[in-house]
């Protein structure tokens, strides 16, 4: 079995008195989409500066692509992909003139 590309274990974050993430489990599987939902508070913009390593954990791990999220390198970043909530488009771009934008390799050829 491999490992899933995205896994935390016994994750946390704490600012101050504050507990954002407490001991967070997570494996998400190969081909896998997840979204993140809840209140605000709820660690989830946390839980993502985390993982690609804008914040530091105060306890537990979590690893991308099978690479300790605090070590990850300008390779892995450049297969990482996140939206934020408050992204705009201009409404003259879609989604398929993006993906042609920044595809390259098989990709490319699938949404020319």
């Amino acid at each position: 079995m491999t490992e899933s590309p995205i896994q935390c274990s016994q994750l946390s974050k704490k600012f101050r008195s504050l507990l954002a993430l407490d001991h967070f489990d997570l494996s998400v599987p190969e081909g896998s989409i997840y979204a993140l939902i809840g209140p605000n508070g709820a660690g989830k913009t946390t839980l993502i500066k985390t993982l690609v390593n804008i914040l530091r954990p105060s306890s537990g791990s979590a690893s991308i692509l099978g690479i300790d999220s605090r070590k990850l390198s300008p390779k892995e970043f450049a297969q990482l992909g996140y939206v934020s909530e408050n992204q705009e488009m201009p409404e003259w771009m879609t989604v398929g003139y993006l993906f042609a934008q920044r595809a390259v390799g098989p990709l490319a050829r699938c949404i020319s």
